[in-house]
C-alpha cells in the first residue's frame, strides 16, 4: 500500500472527502437494507443524524430502532443519490428521478432538498406536465409549487387539458380547478373536460362509466362547475338531458336563466359568473420605442353593466433580451385599493402585449368609475398605443374610459402623462 492510499485527504476540500468515505466506504457504522430485495447500504450515523431529524429518532431517540435499518419504499438507486445529497450537498435532478427524490426529501424531512426539488419542478411547468406537478405538489404539501401551477393554467388551460396526465389527478385537484375564476376557456369545454376525468376516475374504481357514477367520483366538485354559465341550448342538450344533475338542479338552472333574461334574477345554486375573459383593447394602433423607467401610469373606466376584472393587458419591452417588472393597483370609485399586484416580471412577446392577472378578479360595479394604476421598473424601449378608444363595447355592454389622476386638470394638462386615453402603456383590461 502506498503513501498516496493513506494520503486521499491532503489534496481535498471537506465535501470531496465526505464523497471519497462514502464511495469507499470507510468507517462505516450502520448498514440499511434498502428496497423491496433489501439490499445492503453502507452509511455513517453522525451523518445520518446530523441531516435528518427523522435518522436522528432511528438512531438516537427513544424510539431508535435496534440492528439494521429498513427501508423498503424506497429503490437503492434512488436511497443512494440522497445519500450522496447528505453526504455533499450536491444533487442533479432530472425529470425521471426528481419526483422519487422529492419523496426521500419528505420522507426524512430535508427542507433544503425539498426546496430544490420545488424549483426545479417549478422551472419544468408546462402544457405537458403541469398536471403531474400540480398532483406531487398537492401530495407533499407545496403550496407555493401548486399556486405556481394553477397560475400557468390560467393562460395555458386548453392546451394543458389536452394531456393526458389531467386525466390522472386527484379529486383534490380536479376542485382546485374548478374554484379557479379565471380560466381562457368557455364552461361549455371546461365540463366536457371534467367528465372525461370522470369517466377515467370510474375505470379507475371499476365502476361503469354512467351519469350516476360520474357524480359520485365528482363528489362535490359538482357543485363547482358554473351550469347558468353555458349556452341554454348545450345545457339542455348536453346536461339536463341526462342524469349527473337531480331534478332539482335542473329546473334551477332553467329558472335562473329564464329570470336573468326576465330582470327578476332568482338565487342560483351554482356559481354565475364567467371564468372565461376577454381582452378589452382600447387602442387602434401600436407603436415602437418609447422610454420607459420608474415611471406611474394611470387609467380610469367604467363599465355600463356588471362585469368582472381579472386583470390589465400591458405593453411588452421592444427588445428580447429586455425584462420589464410591473406593479398595479386598482381603487374603486371611493379611490380605496381593492386589487393589487407586486413585482410582476415579464419579457419581450411577439403579440407586443403581455396580461397581468389579479390574484382573485373583483366584481365591477355598473356606472361607477374604477382606476387602474401601473408602476414600470427598469430602463426599456417598449411598445405603446396610440389613438384610443373612449368607448369600447363588451357583450351588452359598454366600457368607458377616462384620464385619471388629473381629472381636476384641463385636457392640456395631459400632454405629459405617458397614459391618457388616447396613448399609453396600459393596453386594455381583462373582463369576463
Amino acid at each position: 500500500m502506498t503513501m498516496n492510499d493513506y494520503a486521499w485527504q491532503c489534496d481535498k476540500g471537506l465535501t470531496d472527502c465526505m464523497k471519497h468515505v462514502l464511495n469507499n466506504a470507510l468507517f462505516c457504522d450502520v448498514t440499511l437494507l434498502v428496497g423491496e430485495c433489501e439490499e445492503e447500504v453502507s452509511a455513517h450515523k453522525l451523518v445520518l443524524v446530523s441531516r435528518s431529524p427523522v435518522f436522528y429518532a432511528s438512531f438516537e431517540g427513544p424510539l431508535a430502532e435496534k440492528g439494521q435499518l429498513v427501508i423498503k419504499d424506497i429503490e437503492k438507486d434512488t436511497f443512494e443519490l440522497f445519500l450522496h445529497y447528505l453526504y455533499t450537498d450536491s444533487i442533479t435532478l432530472t425529470n425521471e428521478n426528481v419526483t422519487s427524490i422529492l419523496y426521500c426529501a419528505r420522507k426524512y424531512c430535508v427542507d433544503k432538498l425539498t426546496w430544490r426539488c420545488e424549483l426545479f419542478m417549478e422551472d419544468k411547468i408546462d402544457a405537458e406536465n403541469v398536471f403531474g406537478i400540480m398532483e406531487e405538489a398537492h401530495t407533499y404539501g407545496l403550496t407555493t409549487l401548486k399556486e405556481k401551477c394553477l397560475k400557468y393554467l390560467v393562460q395555458n388551460i386548453e392546451e394543458a387539458l389536452a394531456s393526458e396526465s389531467f386525466s390522472l389527478i386527484c379529486k383534490h385537484c380536479i376542485g382546485s380547478i374548478l374554484r379557479m375564476d379565471s380560466l381562457n376557456i368557455s364552461e361549455e369545454k371546461l365540463f366536457e373536460h371534467v367528465i372525461r376525468w370522470a369517466g377515467a376516475e370510474c375505470s379507475r374504481r371499476n365502476l361503469q362509466t354512467t351519469d350516476k357514477n360520474k357524480r359520485l367520483v365528482l363528489g362535490e366538485n359538482i357543485k363547482l362547475i358554473r351550469f347558468p354559465v353555458m349556452a341554454d341550448s348545450y345545457f339542455k342538450d348536453k346536461v339536463a338531458s341526462g342524469m349527473l344533475l337531480d331534478a332539482d338542479e335542473v329546473i334551477n338552472v332553467f329558472l335562473y336563466n329564464f329570470s336573468k333574461n326576465d330582470g327578476n334574477c332568482r338565487q342560483s345554486t351554482f356559481e354565475v359568473a364567467s371564468r372565461c375573459y376577454r381582452r378589452v383593447l382600447r387602442f387602434r394602433k401600436t407603436l415602437r420605442e418609447r422610454q420607459v423607467s420608474d415611471e406611474k401610469n394611470d387609467i380610469a373606466f367604467e363599465s355600463s353593466v356588471p362585469v368582472t376584472l381579472h386583470g390589465v393587458t400591458v405593453y411588452t419591452p421592444k427588445e428580447q433580451c429586455e425584462t420589464q417588472i410591473v406593479c398595479i393597483d386598482v381603487f374603486d370609485h371611493n379611490k380605496s385599493s381593492i386589487a393589487s399586484v407586486d413585482s410582476h416580471y415579464f419579457e419581450h412577446s411577439s403579440r407586443k402585449v403581455h396580461d397581468v392577472f389579479l390574484d382573485q378578479p373583483i366584481r365591477i360595479a355598473p356606472n361607477k368609475r374604477y382606476t387602474i394604476s401601473t408602476k414600470t421598473s427598469y430602463w426599456v424601449k417598449s411598445f405603446y398605443g396610440t389613438r384610443g378608444r373612449d368607448c369600447v363595447q363588451f357583450r351588452d355592454g359598454t366600457i368607458s374610459f377616462y384620464n385619471a389622476a388629473l381629472s381636476e386638470s384641463s385636457d392640456s394638462d395631459y400632454d405629459w402623462a405617458s397614459t391618457t386615453v388616447d396613448k399609453g402603456q396600459i393596453a386594455g383590461l381583462l373582463l369576463s
